[in-house]
């Protein structure tokens, strides 16, 4: 049977006797094993206990190189924790005494003991060392662990005391000090100055030396203090906590109280705040959304994409961006999104801040703006292509005029007039074009509403489509109004445009009706934007299919419209009334769902009138040989003038360059009675090769032509020393009337 225990022994001993006594005496022991090794002098003894591991150390106290205690007293001191027992002589007692005195665990007389009393010696040494040694651990443990107790104690920013059962303080560390603003001294050993008690954590003011006041959080529990029951207090300064919060609590309320939406996940897209903005916006209560998932808003075809967006905010990238977002009801809204990932104090992402704006009434006001630029567009367009329109119409109608003059064949002349109406119906075309897109001062003058009515109506007849019977009846006496007629076109158009959408995918009729209207005092106190007298008005009605008591309510309303996404808004009622309102008139509606609507415009009489034209009709002035020169780049409009003017009695020449135009007036000052100038030629404008010529002769009489006239206003005329404008294309009676009157001036 196995030995249950076994002992790795080291021997130092210089007597190789002693050493074999041992040996046998430990082979006797029945119940240990021992492993025996041999050293016979101290050196060697220390070095095998630093190379290898022993369970005691049997010394004999006088060895060559080391005598009595101080050799156990070098053991110790090398190697603590190796139980030491002392061998001496007989005559060696009070040496194997002082040997435990310095740390020898017991000491033995050779010769004078047994295998079993050795063995059990060894074992008790090594047990006795054993316990003496975790006693020692455990001490410096306990000791380190004081230490690093009191160390946090002292150095913990929490006041920190003792306070026995009569409310008087035992201990306090040095935050205490600061926090209470009095010395430890006046601490300790004095009552506690404010209510102990083990109920919930309360929160003090407490006074400070400073003259401040701070709050502090205060918490008591039970505890020892010299055997005795006490208090431990800890106290913390909560004030920048507390303002902080006051801080979160102001931001929160001013952040319910924003427009805009907010709204904060965590890194799992959880909702963590959703303020009163989101609710207004989205539809969804904070109670409702707070703690779902930012993804649950969304249809599952669309939140793969919101997965995509929110990886790119792990990367550090922002977000920002018009989209249309869903609300609880299922409709969308345009916002504007400011979407970034928030981070911790350590700079490590956190969560996800969105930002949502609505820019619904910023994309409609968008759209009305894209719609007034194609308006602009469709100004500058016109402008551009209607110098050459009016040339060509005038080198049609001018050549059809002279040869309807030639001609001795009925049937010839009679194609030919037909020819000349057709170029009067373009030209009063484009001229239509040019009134309603050209960019002009909002002047008012007195005007003929039947004018602007009639013309009107032809866009509008060019516009609806062939299904819908346009209706007019106009009465010519009606009184004239001071109106800006553009303004009024595009009122009139703007009505027409309406209508045609409410009467889409149907036939249908549009009625225009103009007369005099008296408003009495019945009909001003139904109506407070009209005052009692007398009215032109307008009626423009469709068969659409009308509108509700909710529409009629809101159509005034800027950026409102009932037309679907993408057919466009127009100019919008809004405008519309607006128009009304600056022409101090006033604009009344009524509608029934099926049926149709009315719209009524009522523009005050003004009493003053309005010059005729000229009648076409009447003879054309005849000329008394004048010379005049025309300068034109048109070669076929030059040929044209110089035969018109010299079928009425005028000497005509002509010139395709201004600069050799200006030569010949160089060279003969007063050559021509009257020079007629295009507006737009290479090289140099009308404008400019007027100013030329009044520098040669300032009492020159020029006559300027243009196709299109919208900026050759009569002041700037005039500043060019030009007399008349005669607008293209022209007729020849227009020409002679306006030719002869220049020529007559003074």
């Amino acid at each position: 049977m196995p030995k249950p225990h076994s002992f790795r022994i080291l021997l130092i001993e210089d007597n190789p006797a002693d050493v074999l006594i041992l040996e046998s005496l430990l082979e006797e022991v029945n119940d240990l094993t021992f492993d025996l090794s041999h050293a016979s002098r101290m050196g060697d003894g220390l070095d095998m206990l630093s190379g290898e591991r022993f369970d005691a150390v049997l010394l004999d106290l006088g060895l060559p190189d080391s005598q009595g205690e101080q050799s156990c007293l070098r053991l110790k001191r090398e190697h603590p924790d190796v139980p030491v027992l002392v061998l001496t002589g007989l005559e060696d007692e009070d040496a194997g005494t002082r040997a435990l005195r310095v740390g020898a665990q017991d000491f033995l007389r050779k010769n004078s003991f047994e295998g079993a009393l050795l063995g059990r010696s060894i074992r008790y040494a090594v047990e006795r060392q054993r316990i003496d040694s975790e006693l020692r651990k455990k001490t410096r443990q306990l000791a380190a662990s004081e230490s690093r107790i009191r160390q946090i104690i002292e150095s913990n920013v929490d006041a920190i005391l003792v306070v026995d059962r009569d409310k008087v303080v035992q201990f306090a560390n040095p935050a205490a000090e600061d926090m209470l603003g009095e010395r430890l001294l006046d601490l300790i050993g004095h009552p506690f100055s404010y209510p102990v008690s083990e109920d919930e954590p309360c929160e003090l003011k407490v006074p400070h030396r400073d003259g401040s006041c701070r709050v502090v959080e205060m918490r008591v529990s039970e505890t020892v203090w010299n055997d005795e029951a006490a208090f431990l207090v800890t106290m913390r300064d909560v004030t920048v906590r507390k303002r902080n919060e006051e801080l979160l609590k102001r931001d929160a309320e001013i952040l319910s109280r924003l427009r805009d939406a907010i709204i904060f996940t965590d890194l799992e897209s959880k909702i963590l705040y959703w303020n009163q903005g989101a609710t207004n916006l989205l539809g969804w209560t904070a109670e409702e959304m707070i703690g779902r998932s930012y993804l649950s808003r969304y249809p599952k075809s669309e939140r793969t994409a919101t997965l995509d967006r929110m990886e790119i905010l792990r990367t550090g990238h922002s977000i920002h961006r018009e989209r249309q977002e869903i609300r609880k009801d299922g409709s969308k809204v345009w916002v504007e999104t400011l979407a970034y990932a928030t981070q911790d104090v350590d700079g490590h992402p956190n969560g996800f801040l969105a930002i949502l704006r609505d820019v619904s009434d910023k994309r409609k006001l968008e759209g009305q703006l894209s719609q007034a630029q194609k308006m602009e567009a469709i100004g500058t367009l016109a402008g551009g292509i209607a110098h050459d329109f009016n040339n060509i119409m005038m080198a049609i109608n001018g050549y059809t005029q002279l040869a309807s003059m030639a001609s001795t064949q009925p049937e010839v002349t009679e194609n030919l007039a037909t020819v000349t109406k057709a170029c009067s119906r373009a030209t009063a075309l484009i001229k239509q074009i040019l009134t309603f897109s050209r960019q002009e001062p909002l002047e008012r003058k007195v005007t003929k509403l039947h004018e602007v009515v009639q013309e009107s109506i032809g866009l509008l007849r060019a516009s609806l489509p062939s299904s819908i019977e346009i209706n007019s009846k106009i009465e010519p006496s009606t009184p004239t109004v001071l109106a800006n007629g553009g303004q009024i076109q595009q009122v009139l158009l703007n009505l027409g445009t309406n209508a045609l959408h409410a009467m889409k995918e149907r036939s249908g009729h549009l009625d225009v009706i103009l007369e005099p209207f008296e408003v009495d005092g019945h009909v001003a106190e139904q109506n407070p934007n009209l005052q009692p007298g007398k009215y032109a008005r307008i009626s423009v009605s469709d068969s659409g299919h009308g509108m509700s008591k909710e529409t009629l309510r809101r159509i005034y309303d800027p950026f409102y419209t009932t037309k679907p996404a993408g057919e466009g808004t127009g100019l919008g009622l809004a405008v519309v009334h607006g128009i009304m309102k600056s022409h101090d008139g006033a604009i009344t509606v009524y509608s029934q769902l099926d049926v149709g609507t009315t719209f009524r415009l009522y523009f005050p009489v003004h009493l003053d009138t309005v010059e005729d034209v000229d009648d076409e009709a009447a003879p054309v002035p005849q000329g008394h040989g004048e010379r005049i020169l025309i300068v034109d780049d048109e070669e076929s409009l030059l040929l044209l003038g110089q035969k018109t003017l010299e079928m009425i009695g005028y000497e005509a020449e002509g010139c395709s360059d201004p600069q050799k135009a200006l030569e010949k007036v160089r060279q003969q000052p007063d050559r021509y009675s009257l020079i007629m100038t295009d507006e737009t030629m290479p090289r140099m404008t009308g404008m400019d090769f007027a100013k030329e010529l009044i520098k040669l002769n300032p009492e020159q009489r020029i006559i300027l032509t243009t196709g299109y006239s919208a900026k050759l206003t009569s002041d700037v005329i005039a500043s060019a020393g030009i007399r008349a404008l005669l607008p293209k294309p022209h007729s020849m009676h227009a020409l002679g009337t306006l030719v002869r009157k220049v020529l007559d001036e003074s």
